[in-house]
């Protein structure tokens, strides 16, 4: 719900302080403030195993506001990409 009103404000633009006042969107600031806070590593997509390593790494994933568990190869890849589920939900969990 979150990402889903946070993306009706950024389509409405610079009209998005029309939906402060509206009951249907009460949190609409503090959603826009803890966005504008979180992590960038969190919002980066997870690439898939490029070298032979197969290590169990854990990814946040923005849609469902949760981390997941992938396999990483050991090289390349993205900042999106925690050893411990624990980093991974303290860095990036709303």
């Amino acid at each position: 719900m979150k990402l889903l009103i946070f993306l009706l404000c950024a389509l409405l633009g610079e009209h998005h302080q029309n939906l402060l006042g509206n009951p249907l969107c009460p949190n609409i600031s503090a959603i826009l403030a803890c966005e504008a806070q979180q992590d960038p590593r969190c919002v980066r997509p997870v690439n898939g195993p490029t070298c032979r390593f197969l290590l169990k790494r854990w990814a946040f994933n923005p849609n469902d506001n949760k981390c997941e568990q992938f396999d990483y190869g050991g090289c390349g890849g993205t900042e999106n990409n925690f050893e411990t589920k624990e980093d991974c939900e303290n860095t990036c969990v709303v």
